[in-house]
Order: C-alpha cells, then sequence, then structure tokens
C-alpha cells in the first residue's frame, strides 16, 4: 500500500478509468483524476499530488500549458 497521491489527467475517460485501475491494483490509494488541463490546474493547486500523469494532447489547455502552470 502507497501513501503517495496520483493525478491522472487525460480527457479521455476509458484510458483514465483504466490506468485508475492499474495504480490502484498496484497499491496505490489516493488517485485524482482530471479530463482537461484547467480542472488539472485546480487539482493540482488544492491537492499537490506526489505526482501527475499528464495527457500533453487535449483539447483546450494542452498539457504544455499546464506544465507552464505548475
Amino acid at each position: 500500500m502507497y501513501d503517495k497521491t496520483i493525478l491522472v489527467v487525460d480527457d479521455e475517460t476509458d484510458l483514465l478509468e483504466a490506468l485508475q485501475t492499474i495504480f490502484s491494483r498496484a497499491g496505490y490509494q489516493h488517485i485524482l483524476t482530471a479530463t482537461s488541463g484547467e480542472a488539472a490546474l485546480k487539482i493540482w493547486k488544492e491537492k499537490q499530488p506526489d505526482m501527475i500523469i499528464l495527457d500533453v494532447m487535449m483539447p483546450g489547455m494542452d498539457g504544455f500549458e499546464v506544465l507552464k502552470e505548475t
């Protein structure tokens, strides 16, 4: 069991669910998800996750723009 918080960001909900399942089965309990760059920034500011897995090709604010803001 791992006590780290992971934020997974992707506009494809199927991929988000798959990654969430993978990390959960690996023992991570705190997995956050976001489907947009804007939502990811909000979660990042509020929760300060230990790791972010970030899709770079998203509509609106892409992953590179999110990185510039963090």
